[in-house]
């Protein structure tokens, strides 16, 4: 009788242990698996203004992004709308794929595939640090920021194509920065010694080089007669969203082109 009882609550004390691991696996999955990333801003509702002390309340933000908020409320809005920019033009360009950029309803955004390193991954941090680009730039030249204002630094200047700079550009230098600053700050503050932080900092830095080298002089030009020459009048403007897609070594080439060598990546330099 007394073997049977210790036999039983051997019995039931295993059970215990293994409902018990399994419970903790299942809360360790689940952690992993919502883990909030700043990329929550491209499908979040925010309001037409945000308060620094609001900045708490945004999920997936670590500390450096925090402070970015409450210094500077107003850039969230247009980092905000450059992640949007950046999920939609994903979607838009992968539409046909058997994986086509979908979006989670959680804070994950784009649920487990972030925590893989494959080339959709990739993509993923390239085209959202891209578009946070394009945003602020454009916010910057229209007025809605306070912190820059277009760009008249080369106004004057002429070229030896007969390019003559007027007007006011584009301010991608301010938009590169906001981008740096705050997209790269998740992996910043991590170990540098980890080769999928350095691919994330790689591809973000991809996304932002594929929107500076598009930057080009706009479609329309105005012709301004001189004393003895016709000169072009120009100035920079940043590529349209949709321009990533027609530039054959623009932005979409990233997917195609990131290999994941085994065991140890080899971070090829595609800029």
């Amino acid at each position: 009788m007394a073997a049977a009882k210790t036999h039983l609550f051997t019995s039931r004390s295993r059970e215990k242990w293994i409902l018990l691991l399994l419970w903790i696996h299942c809360i360790l999955l689940l952690r992993c698996g919502t883990q909030a990333t700043w990329m929550y801003l491209g499908v979040a509702s925010l309001a037409g203004s945000v308060h620094d002390d609001k900045c708490n309340e945004l999920p997936g933000l670590v500390q450096e992004q925090l402070q970015v908020c409450r210094e500077n409320p107003e850039s969230l809005l247009c980092i905000s709308e450059g992640a949007r920019r950046g999920i939609l033009e994903c979607q838009s360009q992968f539409k046909f794929e058997r994986w086509n950029c979908t979006t989670q309803r959680n804070h994950t955004v784009f649920g487990p595939i972030l925590t893989k390193g494959t080339r959709e991954t990739a993509f993923i941090y390239a085209v959202l640090s891209a578009g946070v680009v394009h945003a602020v730039t454009q916010a910057c030249s229209v007025g809605n920021l306070t912190d820059c204002s277009c760009d008249m630094s080369r106004y004057g200047e002429s070229d030896v194509e007969g390019w003559k700079w007027g007007g006011c550009s584009d301010n991608v230098d301010y938009g590169l920065y906001v981008s740096k600053q705050f997209v790269d700050a998740p992996e910043v503050s991590q170990d540098h010694s980890d080769s999928r932080i350095l691919m994330n900092l790689h591809n973000n830095e991809v996304g932002r080089e594929s929107t500076h080298r598009l930057t080009s002089r706009p479609l329309v030009t105005l012709d301004t007669t001189g004393n003895s020459r016709s000169l072009s009048s120009c100035a920079l403007e940043a590529p349209a969203t949709r321009k990533w897609k027609a530039v054959p070594d623009g932005i979409l080439q990233l997917a195609r082109a990131i290999t994941l060598p085994d065991p140890e990546w080899d971070i090829r330099n595609l800029i």
